[in-house]
Order: C-alpha cells, then sequence, then structure tokens
C-alpha cells in the first residue's frame, strides 16, 4: 500500500506532529478516575498526562499536555502548555504560548507568548503577565495581569485592570469595567447593550469605539463562544483519552496489537475485503436472523460481538496508521508499534479526518483493514 501522493501528504502533516512527540513522558491514572502527582524533583519533558486530579509540581522541559477534572500546574514549562480541565489553575512559568480551557481557570504565571483560554469563569492575576496577545471567551474575565500585545475577547462580565498595551478588541460582552489601574496603549472597541464604567483614573490613550448591542445578540455571542470553548477541551481530552487507550493496548496487550498491525498492513487487500464485507454483510446477517424465532438469540449475540469488534477496530485503526506512517518515514523493515507509533497516529489521523471526503475515505479504510484483520484473526484461532 505504499504510493508517493498518499507518502507526500502524510509527511507534511507527520512533519508537524513529530517534534512535539520525541522523548515524550506519559503518566497516566493507574485506575479509571485515578489521579496523577508529578513530583518538583522529577525529570519529564514532552509531558502528556491525564487523571482525576493531576498536579504537576516538576519544571517540563519541552512541551506539556494535561487534562482531567482538576489540573494544577505549578512547575514551570520550557515550551506550549495545552490543558484542559474542570479546574485549571497555572502558577509555573510558561516559555511558549499557552491553550487551555475549563469551568473555572486561574492563571497567576508568566506566559511568554500568546495565551489563547476560554472558560466559565477565568481570571488572571496580578502576579501573571503575557509577553503576547490574548485570546479570550468567558462567562466572567477578571484581567488584572499586564499584557504586551494585543486583547481579543467575548464575554458576559468583563473586568479589566491592568496594562495593555496594544488594543482592545471585545466582539461582545454584557458588561465592561476598567478599573483604577487600567492603561490601554492602542484603542477600545466594544459591542454590548451598555457603555462601560471606567474608572476615572483609568488611561486609554487610543480611541474608544463603543457599539450598541442587544442583549439577545450579546448572549448569543456569548454563548458561541462558551460552546467553542467546551468544543476545544472536548477534543483535548478525546485526543489524551486515545492515547491512553492506545498505549493500554500496545503496552498491556502487545502480542494481539502488534499480531492485528501485521496482518492488517502485511495483508492489505484481504484485510481489507474481509473488513468491508464484515461492515455491511453483518447487518443483514442479524436482520435475516431477526426474522426467525430461533435465531433472535443468536442474532443479538453477533449484533453485541459486532458492535464490539468495531469498537476494537476503531481503536487499533490510528496504531496501525501510526505504525504504518513511521515504517515508511523510517523505511524500516517491519511494522512496530509503541507510544511513538500510539501519538503520531492519533494526532496526524484526527488532523487528516479534516480533508474533505479524503479524509474520512484514509480514516475508513485504516478502520476496515483493522476490522478485517480482526475477523480474519479470529477465524484463523477458531479454525
Amino acid at each position: 500500500m505504499a504510493g508517493g501522493g498518499i507518502a507526500l501528504a502524510f509527511m507534511l502533516v507527520f512533519s508537524l506532529s513529530v517534534a512535539s512527540v520525541s522523548a515524550a513522558d506519559f503518566r497516566i491514572g493507574e485506575k479509571t478516575g485515578g489521579s496523577i502527582s508529578i513530583g518538583a524533583d522529577e525529570d519529564v519533558k514532552n509531558l502528556y498526562t491525564a487523571g482525576n486530579i493531576v498536579s504537576i509540581d516538576a519544571n517540563v522541559q519541552k512541551s506539556l499536555h494535561a487534562g482531567g477534572n482538576t489540573v494544577t500546574v505549578n512547575g514551570n514549562v520550557e515550551s506550549n502548555l495545552c490543558a484542559g480541565a474542570g479546574t485549571l489553575v497555572v502558577n509555573g512559568d510558561v516559555g511558549g504560548s499557552m491553550h487551555g480551557g475549563g469551568g473555572t481557570v486561574v492563571i497567576q504565571s508568566k506566559i511568554t507568548d500568546d495565551l489563547f483560554i476560554g472558560g466559565g469563569n477565568v481570571s488572571i492575576t496580578k502576579s501573571a503577565s503575557i509577553g503576547g496577545d490574548l485570546v479570550m471567551g468567558a462567562g466572567t474575565a477578571n484581567i488584572e495581569a499586564p499584557i504586551a500585545g494585543d486583547v481579543y475577547l467575548s464575554g458576559g462580565e468583563v473586568f479589566i485592570n491592568s496594562e495593555i498595551k496594544g488594543n482592545v478588541i471585545i466582539k461582545s460582552v454584557e458588561n465592561l469595567k476598567l478599573g483604577s489601574n487600567a492603561i490601554i496603549g492602542g484603542d477600545l472597541k466594544y459591542n454590548s447593550p451598555k457603555e462601560a464604567k471606567i474608572s476615572e483614573s483609568a488611561s486609554i490613550l487610543g480611541a474608544i469605539d463603543y457599539n450598541v448591542s442587544k442583549n439577545y445578540e450579546g448572549t448569543k455571542d456569548n454563548m458561541a463562544t462558551i460552546i467553542f470553548a467546551i468544543i476545544s477541551i472536548g477534543i483535548l481530552i478525546k485526543i489524551v483519552s486515545a492515547i491512553v487507550v492506545g498505549l493500554i493496548l500496545v503496552y498491556l496487550f502487545k502480542r494481539y496489537t502488534q499480531n492485528t498491525v501485521n496482518e492488517s498492513l502485511g495483508k492489505f487487500w484481504p484485510s481489507l475485503g474481509v473488513g468491508f464485507a464484515a461492515l455491511f454483510l453483518t447487518p443483514i446477517i442479524i436482520v435475516l436472523l431477526l426474522f426467525s424465532v430461533i435465531g433472535i438469540w443468536l442474532a443479538i449475540l453477533i449484533a453485541l460481538i459486532y458492535v464490539l469488534l468495531l469498537t476494537i477496530a476503531a481503536t487499533l485503526a490510528p496504531i496501525i496508521f501510526g505504525s504504518w506512517l513511521i515504517k515508511l518515514m523510517k523505511k524500516e523493515k517491519k511494522y512496530e508499534i509503541g507510544w511513538i507509533e500510539v501519538v503520531v497516529g492519533i494526532i496526524v489521523l484526527m488532523l487528516i479526518k479534516i480533508i474533505p471526503i479524503i479524509g474520512w475515505l484514509t480514516a475508513l479504510v485504516f478502520m476496515l483493514i483493522s476490522l478485517g484483520a480482526i475477523y480474519r484473526l479470529v477465524y484463523k484461532a477458531i479454525k
């Protein structure tokens, strides 16, 4: 299954992702709902972690990706930080940009580049600073940290009480307040049903552009912003969860996973044919069995097995894709499975899916060869 055009397309996306997973460190809760605690004396880099309560006291070399019910980052992050949680608290400095979201978000750190944040309640405290731009969507936003760039936001209740060297552009806000320490070096542009409450001690060096908006328009914009933030958090958690499941399959069920990878890629066309037939013929068989009294229970059993195998096939598809891609890039002789194949496969295949038609066809093909390989292996075991 090697093709020059397909290989070039995958290589482009792969090059954007492989650097971020090099020498990665994975910390996952031992049990469902388990918690993660990383001590200050630990040496970690390119950290991927997920759990119920996640506490990171160690300094992280390169990037940090974290998800959980409660995530607290006390250590410094050398590069970028990406985190999603019900409650997200960042105390450590970030050497690059930060992308985050949560029900409650508290930023108390120095962020060298840009901050992209969304949440129900977002607070950027006096002890924090942002070296680039701030892009925010929040129900309630409290900004007391100095910002070197521009501010773009939408929110319900927004309070600004710090120096912002660039422009402040607010697409929609219900209530805007500028405190006595507010200094805006550029223009202030905002849409709101009522004028902002600006302290007499506040300073706006540029122009003020106020546009009246109706209450329902502001509410709709704010809801759209919050929905966008929730979707972003959902994608992050989906990626982290998929990586966790993939790692479990690779390290706890390595022999079965390796056999499926070898069967699907080593015998691509037979696996694709069996997978295609299984996907469409099995439901027909189930329906036919339902018409006979004797076959009802058999139909239910086959349906349950069918759903289970589809779930396993969909879970294995990114790992198979990652194994194929790594072998293609490194020109290795055999298909390997490990954390690199898991992470690269999940991230790159998710990006590929964004491409219309080609994306979902690629994902479907790898799911079908995964399903076909599972059916073939089960048949061989029974035989």
